[in-house]
């Protein structure tokens, strides 16, 4: 089983940087806009932020849920639960879901916020550090919903503790930086995100662009 996981893991990513890249910026854009209005309906069903309106919140995403495929998706899990059952700490360090979120990340979050305005059971009931419990609920942690929770709290554990939020453009900038390597360091900011090859931007220049893309949408 393990080895099936794992051929299917090679497989996909093969497949996927092998795609012919003609005019790729366009047809990303393209696709980009369709998936757009796909989220927006998503959004308009779930509870608003604390702090940053959804535009502004699900900004900090959107290079990863645009470039986000269902097929990769199940290979990432699988390649997940791979390293897990082979006892292998990579496992909290794979990327899944529509935000692209790591274990690590979400056990880290979990357990900083606070519970008192989270509905979802799964979330709430997570208070000390428990990757049997994250692996054992992994599709659920898979869904928009669940991940736009924790980007929720995510957003507020961060403007709480570390930054200030009188100023709207620094925090969303400081959030970005983090959500995407998990620090403030410039250089490594700065590096092109590597899963959009048609264009060398940094994953914060993207975030930029894309809600640019939502505004021009009336993606309000």
């Amino acid at each position: 089983m393990k080895q099936i996981y794992f051929i299917l893991f090679l497989f996909t990513v093969s497949s996927f940087h092998g795609q012919p890249k003609k005019d790729f910026c366009t047809e990303f854009k393209e696709e980009s806009i369709d998936k757009l209005k796909y989220l927006k309906t998503q959004l308009d069903q779930l509870p608003s932020p604390n702090y940053f309106s959804k535009t502004e919140l699900i900004t900090i995403i959107l290079p990863e849920y645009l470039t986000y495929s269902k097929f990769k998706n199940e290979a990432e899990i699988a390649y997940l639960i791979f390293n897990y059952s082979s006892q292998n700490e990579r496992f909290k360090t794979i990327s899944f879901g529509p935000f692209q979120m790591q274990l690590r990340f979400i056990d880290d979050i979990l357990i900083k916020a606070s519970k008192k305005n989270i509905k979802d059971p799964i979330l709430r009931n997570y208070s000390v550090s428990n990757y049997q419990y994250l692996i054992d609920n992994l599709q659920h942690l898979n869904k928009l919903s669940t991940q736009w929770e924790i980007l929720k709290c995510f957003e507020k554990i961060t403007l709480q503790n570390n930054l200030k939020h009188n100023d709207k453009n620094e925090p969303l900038k400081k959030l970005i930086q983090l959500y995407n390597s998990g620090g403030f360091n410039q250089k490594i900011n700065d590096q092109a995100f590597s899963k959009i090859t048609c264009s060398t931007k940094s994953y914060e220049s993207w975030c930029y662009v894309m809600k640019e893309w939502m505004l021009k949408n009336n993606f309000n």
